[in-house]
């Protein structure tokens, strides 16, 4: 039987509650609960994510779920379809920061375990030679395989 508003508000029980369709609403606690797809392709089955069921109602879980469902009988994955969607919108906004924007992350991210003295000596070279040269630039009018190091 399909789930309902009123019952999906009343589910607490930890599981797996089906819809339709390949549609379940994953409960792992009353605050954790999430929208999943199950479907099959080329043999393999899959679950898909459709969202936290705070953001997502059970009608847009529905639709998302349709869509997805189009997808599988035209023998597109959905989930690879979602990656790269992700991965383009990832390296487009990767594409307009700048050299600078990037080092900066990068030295944030790494440096934790840096001395006190490697860390200035970085800064300070960066700010000295690098910055002023190509720091403004963005990443992608420097070397496509530096946007690799920025994901």
């Amino acid at each position: 039987m399909a789930l309902t508003v009123k019952k999906v508000l009343r589910l607490k029980q930890r599981g797996k509650y089906a819809d339709r369709d390949g549609l379940y609403l994953q409960v792992k606690s009353e605050t954790n609960r999430s929208w999943l797809y199950r479907y099959t392709l080329r043999g393999e089955a899959h679950w898909m994510g459709l969202g936290a069921e705070k953001d997502v109602t059970l009608f847009a879980a529905r639709a998302k779920a349709f869509k997805a469902r189009q997808q599988v009988r035209n023998g597109i994955d959905p989930l690879i379809e979602k990656q790269q969607a992700q991965q383009s919108v990832l390296l487009a906004e990767v594409k307009t920061k700048t050299f600078e924007a990037c080092a900066e992350g990068y030295f944030a991210a790494h440096s934790v375990g840096w001395s006190p003295k490697l860390r200035k000596g970085w800064q300070q070279t960066m700010q000295d030679y690098v910055y002023p040269t190509i720091g403004k630039l963005s990443v992608s009018a420097i070397d496509t395989a530096l946007v690799k190091q920025c994901v």
